[in-house]
């Protein structure tokens, strides 16, 4: 079964029943040298120079889920507005249990890299933003894991394109499935496009599919297992 919605200002929130019809962080919490901090699920920052922060301009967002493994496939779209490149780095809060399958961009930079920070660091991570930006409503992000991005560029009066791939497992409680895509409530978030796809599957048949978060159109394609 596919859904395509476009997500405003709260995550994404999915449940499928299935079965029987009926600026840089440290990991101790500290600010380095970077400037741009990029949290695609919130919005972007410049601690040093805001009138020429790295900009989002879109999200695209494909999931597929098999039985309970989710792969959330994210491609976030950047401009630089300023005259120089900049450098930026990515903080995405992701449900537990995720792992970094892969992720990339273009450009010149050192090998990608991205690491995956439990709870206890991820929450160090946004307070020591919250203290600098004065801005609590990162602070809602504080219960999930967090994927660091390296370091990369987006060129001077550029666009760059970043591709995130994680995994999880989707919590069930019976037949029921649900799977949570993080997004902040803060009206500066609103102004983000984003844009998501998800497919589901299921051996045993999805008997219904609901989001109490966003309207969904759903379409089965009728080979028996979505």
């Amino acid at each position: 079964m596919n859904f395509r919605t476009n997500l405003g200002l709260f995550g994404l929130f999915l449940l499928f029943c299935v079965g029987v019809p009926a600026q840089n962080i440290t990991s101790s919490g500290g600010l380095s040298a970077v400037a741009n901090l990029v949290i695609p699920q919130a919005r972007a920052f410049n601690l040093r120079d805001p009138e020429n922060a790295v900009q989002i301009t879109g999200v695209t967002a494909d999931v597929s889920i098999i039985e309970q493994v989710a792969t959330t496939r994210l491609t976030i779209s950047l401009q630089n507005p300023g005259g120089r490149q900049q450098e930026t780095e990515l903080l995405v809060p992701v449900p537990d249990g995720a792992a970094v399958r892969s992720f990339d961009f273009h450009g010149s930079a050192k090998e990608p890299t991205a690491k995956l920070l439990p709870k206890d660091e991820a929450k160090a991570l946004y307070q020591a933003i919250v203290s600098k930006l004065r801005d609590p409503a990162l602070l809602e992000f504080a219960g999930y894991n967090l994927i660091r991005s390296s370091v990369f560029p987006v060129p001077a009066k550029g666009a760059q394109k970043v591709l995130l791939v994680y995994e999880h497992l989707a919590p069930a409680d019976e037949n029921r499935v649900d799977y949570v895509l993080p997004r902040s409530e803060s009206f500066e978030a609103s102004t983000v496009p984003w844009q998501i796809t998800v497919q589901v599957r299921s051996k045993k048949g999805v008997v219904a599919l609901y989001s109490p978060s966003h309207q969904i159109v759903s379409e089965n394609n009728g080979n028996g297992l979505t």
